[in-house]
């Protein structure tokens, strides 16, 4: 989004969360809102609408009348209008073609809070103190994305993953690549510190078929503002 078209719109600052649905082009009433057919995102059926604008997670920002919302990777960023109802003594957001097979999905406001990026989802501990394990240093290609540990097989290597690499350095530092970007952390054993999330990412090295695969907790915005369980990146080590 660019910040220089930004045009505020007070209304709608705050939290919103997912009240229904409505048909393709039927007009608004709280009668004809379908409330068994939420509208998720990434598994959240809360959005909020931060001051001046800005961004968290996959929601990319907002201006008067746009949400902006970004799945990742080389996904466009989709613009949904929005229009703003009030009934009984609640405020309804209207998105057309947001919610279900083009539906209008509906948002009822749950406050008007001025919420920052860091007051919301959730945080771990990250202030721990640095215990080397030697088993782990080196440098780690990531081979597969996973749900659970359990559904990784060796096999068929993907080599289209987000986060190609991690290299555990002895000082207790962290290079991870992601795309063509190097973003520094840092680790202590059995964890990978984000400092910018505030996450503690478990990891564990496991021995199958005679070579070493290292999984690590993946805790980005679906587990920090989704509130999901995190999934798993596996890596082997770089020969």
């Amino acid at each position: 989004m660019d910040c220089s078209t930004f045009i505020n719109d007070p209304l709608v600052i705050g939290k919103w969360k997912s009240f229904g649905t409505l048909s393709p082009e039927e007009p608004f009433s709280l009668e004809k809102v379908d409330t068994s057919r939420k509208t998720t995102y990434e598994g959240t059926d809360e959005i909020y609408f931060l001051p001046h604008g800005d961004k968290y997670w996959i929601f990319e920002g907002w201006t008067k009348g746009s949400l902006f919302v970004h799945l990742g990777g080389d996904e466009p960023v989709l613009t949904y209008q929005y229009s703003i109802e009030p009934a009984e003594t609640a405020l309804y957001l209207l998105f057309p073609k947001m919610g279900p097979n083009g539906s209008t999905a509906v948002f009822q406001k749950i406050d008007d809070k001025e919420y920052t990026w860091e007051s919301l989802g959730r945080r771990d501990k990250i202030d721990y103190p640095f215990v080397s394990d030697n088993h782990v240093l080196g440098r780690w290609v990531s081979v597969k994305f996973v749900e659970r540990k359990e559904d990784f097989a060796p096999g068929h290597h993907e080599t289209d993953l987000w986060l190609k690499s991690l290299e555990f350095l002895p000082d207790g530092s962290v290079n991870q690549q992601y795309g063509d970007d190097i973003w520094r952390n840092r680790w202590t054993k059995g964890l990978l510190l984000n400092q910018s999330m505030s996450t503690a990412a478990k990891y564990e090295i496991r021995h199958i078929k005679g070579k070493d695969y290292l999984f690590l907790e993946w805790k980005m915005g679906n587990y920090v503002f989704g509130g999901q369980p995190p999934e798993y990146y596996v890596f082997t080590r770089e020969l």
